[in-house]
């Protein structure tokens, strides 16, 4: 779906002629955090399906502060925010094509694996001294604008992702906000998320291919 449709999907489940009960940045802000919902499903089942990638050089130091770094990633004032870290990776060159080795994390350095991770506040701190690059796979916070006031930021017939099919559970997710305000979700909206995002989690769980759960491919080391 476009953003202009999944607007005036919104607007025919809110049902509200009222302008200044329910302006269009209130509808901008509902399905804002309505799709970094959506977002968060998607991730939490196929963390791939947003991710995108970034590489740092280091020299001799056991941490990198994502706050300060070049891009900073967890900087609120930045152009990137990062909301999801997938990966951390020791790679090659700045390109990132070679991977060296996958790093594990932890949940504090005291307890993270020899020369494995971990993300304490904006710091990346790693279990030891590290020299070369280190690629940081990631998701970020999303930059649709749902807002049609907002003037060039606006574009509606902007596609947010490719799971157009599923795109209605952004309006589903935004108007449970407006809901609030509005004295409560009718049990017709709660059965129609409910149900699509009981198949957006199918489909996302098949890998998006229905049959690949029945095949088995050969594995043998030496091919790999």
């Amino acid at each position: 779906m476009k953003v202009g449709e999944i607007i005036t999907m919104f607007k025919q489940f809110a049902n509200e002629s009222d302008t200044t009960f329910l302006t269009a940045t209130d509808i901008g802000t509902y399905l804002s955090q309505g799709y970094r919902e959506f977002r968060a499903l998607v991730t939490d089942l196929a963390p791939e399906t947003y991710q995108q990638s970034q590489t740092y050089t280091l020299s001799g130091t056991d941490r990198l502060d994502l706050a300060t770094s070049t891009p900073a990633l967890l900087n609120t004032s930045g152009s990137t925010l990062m909301t999801n870290l997938l990966h951390v990776v020791i790679v090659s060159d700045a390109a990132g094509n070679d991977e060296l080795e996958y790093l594990d994390g932890g949940p504090h350095k005291g307890v993270a694996p020899f020369f494995g991770y971990s993300l304490e506040g904006t710091t990346l701190r790693f279990g030891g001294d590290r020299t070369g690059t280190v690629r940081i796979d990631y998701v970020p916070e999303h930059t649709v604008e749902f807002d049609s006031s907002a003037g060039v930021g606006y574009d509606a017939n902007a596609i947010p992702d490719f799971l157009l099919a599923y795109h209605p559970l952004i309006a589903l997710y935004g108007y449970r906000y407006y809901a609030i305000r509005d004295g409560g979700l009718p049990p017709e909206l709660q059965l129609q998320y409910r149900d699509l995002e009981n198949k957006l989690r199918e489909y996302l769980a098949s890998s998006r291919d229905r049959g690949g759960s029945t095949y088995v491919n050969y594995y043998h080391a030496d091919l790999y």
